[in-house]
């Protein structure tokens, strides 16, 4: 109809839109091929600048273009300050062309501007892009003298337009470092970032950064940063997290803030089986150079000495071979300590610490903190109960009074809400529940001779340093899909997996003794042939399905 506009059909912006589409992918193709014939030709000018710039202004993305541009801009240069070489050609260069040295310096400047000028231009494009933030950090690097305090401005600007772009963080800190700015003024750059959206990630993690540095903690209590101004980063985590529960920011600034208590590596038993086998376990995974082993009185060889699984470095259970007829003194040092950690008698068959006393150690400060950590997220709660986030506080409080019993009913309490309220991460909250179920039925008997840990629902083994000394172990009708605690069984002659989901055996290829193990309701159980192969591989085991 005439005087009206004439609107096209979807169909027909489809194919436009195609057609544009392939007509810049060609146009792109076509621009890469020559830029890449003519770095392969060795040309380095204006006009490889000036090719590359085009495509980069439209996607900055491409890091081979940067190189290509850095690879031009080197060949321009012979003021590198990180070079030395590159120094002993400036005479070459002042003499070829002229100029005076301080005039090569101020053309490679300028050249370099022209960088920084393209990369802003990028970075307004993408703001996120690694390549221009890199490329920008390497022409400054070059630059002479470079203004990092400019740096730290335009960081200013781009995290004015985002305030969560973890680019332009990373960047920030190198500037600030470079720029040397105070740590005050950027506590206060955090703060101000807050104050605007609390729901800011980064300048959180930023203010971890800087609180232990402004305000340290020498006591060494477990919190990093001194009581007084703990207390105060904890009124501003109250007051975000009482306007939005459940934003998760600042709840992980929160994490942070509570700290996990400081762990003490000691030795918490040794055993020493009949073929001269010692076995050593340790409260947390160490390193051979943070322990050594005497044997009545003589240094254990480090060859003697492995870990349970040959790919890590550090291993909580280590094995020292002897023979069965010695039967050795044992005495385990900690590093930096002159005092043996623990000592196995000769002929004595094993000793073991007082696992509460060697797992955790916990300041005065620190308990001070969690109780008020606690009562703070309870309060939360009642007013929230559905909130996720203040339960996961809640847990992460109580797990350093772990061996308190109403601690443990609590967390249980939490996590059966957690677990129907927060499907997507189900499975984590029950492998947290079946830690608690385990700890409080080894808590309830001592666990050795035979032990009965069937139909708890544990999903894994977290404490198998505490599973050394059990001759009979029953883990039927559980979830256990892995069997990575095998190997602290050290004295197990008999091992109940019936109705499980393990798959995977190959841990019982090797057993270090006798040992009879039921595997009926596994998947594992419907593969005879691997049953069979397994058995004949090593006599020390045999299978009931």
């Amino acid at each position: 109809m005439h005087g009206r506009l004439k609107v096209k059909t979807t169909a027909q912006q489809a194919a436009e839109r195609r057609a544009d589409k392939n007509q810049k992918a060609q146009a792109y193709q076509t621009a890469m091929t020559a830029i890449l014939d003519r770095r392969d030709a060795g040309c380095r000018d204006a006009v490889q600048l000036k090719m590359t710039a085009g495509i980069l202004m439209s996607n900055p993305d491409v890091t081979v273009l940067w190189n290509i541009r850095k690879d031009v801009l080197q060949a321009h240069s012979a003021c590198n300050r990180s070079e030395p070489s590159e120094k002993a050609d400036l005479a070459d260069l002042t003499t070829s062309t002229g100029l005076s040295q301080d005039e090569t310096v101020s053309e490679f400047n300028a050249m370099l501007q022209k960088e920084l000028d393209l990369t802003r231009q990028c970075l307004m494009t993408n703001p996120k892009s690694y390549g221009a933030w890199f490329h920008r950090t390497w022409c400054l690097a070059r630059m002479q003298p470079p203004d990092w305090s400019q740096e730290v401005r335009l960081c200013d600007q781009f995290l004015a337009l985002d305030d969560r772009n973890f680019h332009c963080w990373d960047y920030r800190r190198h500037a600030v470092k470079q720029a040397g700015v105070k740590p005050e003024a950027e506590l206060a750059c955090t703060q101000m970032l807050i104050d605007k959206n609390f729901s800011n990630y980064s300048a959180w993690h930023y203010r971890s950064k800087l609180l232990p540095i402004l305000y340290p903690n020498p006591g060494q209590s477990g919190i990093s940063i001194n009581p007084e101004r703990r207390a105060l980063e904890i009124e501003m985590v109250r007051n975000a997290a009482f306007t939005d529960p459940e934003d998760s920011s600042a709840w992980f600034y929160h994490a942070w803030l509570i700290g996990p208590p400081s762990k003490i590596s000691t030795a918490m038993a040794i055993n020493r089986r009949k073929d001269g086998q010692i076995a050593l376990i340790f409260s947390t995974p160490v390193v051979k150079s943070q322990f050594r082993v005497l044997l009545n009185g003589a240094a254990g060889s480090p060859d003697q000495v492995c870990g349970t699984r040959r790919e890590v470095v550090s291993d909580s259970l280590w094995m020292i071979s002897t023979e069965p007829s010695e039967s050795p003194r044992v005495e385990v040092y900690m590093e930096h300590s002159d005092d043996p950690s623990l000592v196995l008698e000769a002929h004595q068959p094993r000793v073991e610490a007082d696992i509460r006393a060697s797992t955790t150690e916990l300041h005065p400060d620190m308990i001070a903190a969690l109780k008020e950590d606690r009562k703070f997220t309870e309060e939360l709660i009642e007013i929230e109960p559905e909130a996720i986030w203040p339960r996961l506080a809640i847990l992460k409080a109580l797990s350093n009074f772990k061996f308190q019993k109403e601690c443990l009913a609590e967390s249980l309490k939490h996590l059966n809400f957690l677990i129907h309220a927060d499907p997507q991460r189900k499975h984590y909250f029950l492998d947290l529940k079946s830690d608690i179920v385990l700890m409080q039925k080894l808590d309830e008997h001592c666990p050795k001779g035979c032990v009965d840990l069937s139909g708890l629902g544990l999903t894994r083994i977290a404490f198998p340093e505490r599973l050394l000394f059990i001759d009979d172990l029953n883990l039927s009708n559980n979830h256990l899909k892995s069997l990575t605690f095998l190997p602290y069984l050290q004295n197990c002659s008999k091992l109940n997996l019936e109705d499980n989901q393990i798959d995977d055996i190959r841990q019982l290829s090797n057993p270090r003794q006798d040992m009879v193990v039921l595997l009926k309701g596994n998947k594992a159980a419907d593969n005879p042939s691997k049953l069979e192969e397994i058995g004949q591989n090593n006599s020390n085991i045999s299978f009931l399905t």
